[in-house]
């Protein structure tokens, strides 16, 4: 009954390895059981530095049983992977395990491994190493603790009652944990807050990564404002559309220039009466005024006149008056006057200048020689009161008449005359009162 019961086995390069791994048990020939070391065994083919196969063979009383021992390479393995993580981030082991296998090549669970992680820290930047063993081999993960990048970065801002708004307008940037920029589209933006229909404020959250922004959009009645006013021209005039402009404010209430305005002033018209209008627009602000052209009614009436050499004079005396262009009276002050022609010390026609408003008329001055004045040679003979006023008389300014004085010769001529009309008139009266008497008695 003398057996010995063997079995082949494999094994891995570097495994530890005994003859009496691949003994099963022996029998002597009563059936008794025979302890391993009475065996002879004979190993001398052994090798487990490398791959292959070798036999073993186990002999007792004339009984011999051949094992074969395959080794093969291990195909143990651990793979994990270091890996960069920031200040406060949540972090496992199992983040930078990436697999492993046993000596067979089958997968091995991070359960089934040995994991030292008692250096991790993540509540401050630096690094600390990780451990994964199975099976006699261990890898080790460098895990790298950087503080974070991540900010989103935003603004306040003031709008006005009515403005076209978004939450992108108060967007200025946002970068990511390792600083690389982020696009506004992957923000979380809660904009459920705005409300550009009346005055106040309303808030708006921008997220990325956990980083919250808040802009606080303030929202203002607008001042906006543009005054100008009506007004009445003359055909003719210069006008420039500034010359109805008040003033205008832009938003905020500061001053606008007239300059910053959009102007619609196609239908002006000065060269005929009617009425035209502008428009003045600022920041969808729009105003507009009425201009009335009306003819112009400026005047300046003068008239001519002679005076004699000597005689004291005015321009004023050939002034008779003058209206505006809205037909109110202009005094003669108000007139630019050029009588620098004139010269009443010598005989002569002059003109004089009256200028108003774009007006000019002119009148003529005619300087004469005064008359003579001589006694007549018969002193008995007398002119009469009216004759001797008439002769002190000058002559008066006139454009349509002039009057002159007697001549030296005529003087008697018409004293004769005066004095027969005067006896003509006498000798009637009596006539008719005799005659008037008469019928009475």
């Amino acid at each position: 009954m003398t057996a010995v019961n063997v079995h082949d086995s494999t094994i891995y390069v570097g495994d530890n390895w005994e003859a009496k791994d691949n003994f099963d048990s022996a029998l002597d020939k009563d059936g008794n059981s025979v302890d391993f070391q009475d065996l002879i065994v004979d190993a001398s083919q052994a090798d487990t530095s490398k791959a292959g196969s070798f036999k073993v063979t186990y002999t007792y009383d004339g009984v011999t049983s051949t094992a074969v021992v395959t080794v093969k390479e291990k195909q143990t393995a651990v793979n994990v992977h270091d890996s960069t993580i920031y200040v406060g981030d949540t972090w496992e082991a199992k983040d930078n395990f990436d697999g492993a296998l046993d000596k067979d090549g089958n997968d091995v669970a991070l359960s089934d491994l040995t994991v030292d992680a008692s250096q991790a820290d993540t509540s401050k930047a630096g690094s600390f190493e990780v451990t994964f063993t199975y099976d006699g081999i261990t890898s080790k993960a460098i895990v790298t603790v950087k503080e974070k990048m991540t900010a989103v970065n935003v603004h306040d801002s003031t709008i006005y009652v009515g403005d076209n708004w978004e939450a992108e307008d108060n967007f200025d940037s946002a970068l990511d944990k390792d600083g690389n920029d982020v696009d506004f589209s992957a923000l979380t933006v809660d904009a459920s807050k705005a409300d550009m229909s009346k005055a106040g404020s309303f808030e708006v959250a921008y997220t990325y990564d956990g980083v919250t922004s808040k802009a606080i959009v303030t929202v203002k009645e607008k001042m906006i404002a543009v005054n100008v006013h009506d007004s009445t021209i003359y055909v003719g005039d210069n006008w420039e559309a500034e010359d109805n402009f008040d003033s205008a404010l832009d938003k905020d209430g500061n001053n606008v220039d007239f300059s910053a305005l959009t102007v619609d002033a196609s239908k002006a018209d000065m060269g005929k009466e009617g009425t035209f209008k502008v428009t003045y627009t600022y920041d969808g602000v729009t105003s507009t005024a009425i201009i009335t052209v009306k003819e112009k009614m400026t005047a300046i009436n003068v008239h001519d006149s002679t005076i004699y050499v000597g005689d004291k004079w005015t321009a004023k005396e050939n002034f008779d008056n003058a209206l505006d262009k809205a037909g109110k009276k202009v005094v003669y002050e108000d007139l630019t006057v050029d009588a620098s022609q004139v010269d009443p010390s010598k005989a002569g026609s002059y003109e004089v200048s009256y200028s108003y408003d774009g007006i000019t008329v002119t009148a003529t001055v005619t300087v004469k020689e005064k008359p003579s004045q001589e006694k007549p040679a018969d002193d008995s003979t007398h002119a009469t009161p009216e004759q001797e006023k008439e002769n002190q008389k000058k002559t008066t300014p006139d454009s349509k008449k002039h009057v002159t004085l007697p001549k030296t010769n005529e003087n008697k001529s018409v004293v004769e005359l005066v004095a027969g009309v005067i006896i003509v008139l006498l000798t009637g009266v009596i006539f008719f009162w005799k005659k008037r008497k008469a019928k009475k008695v």
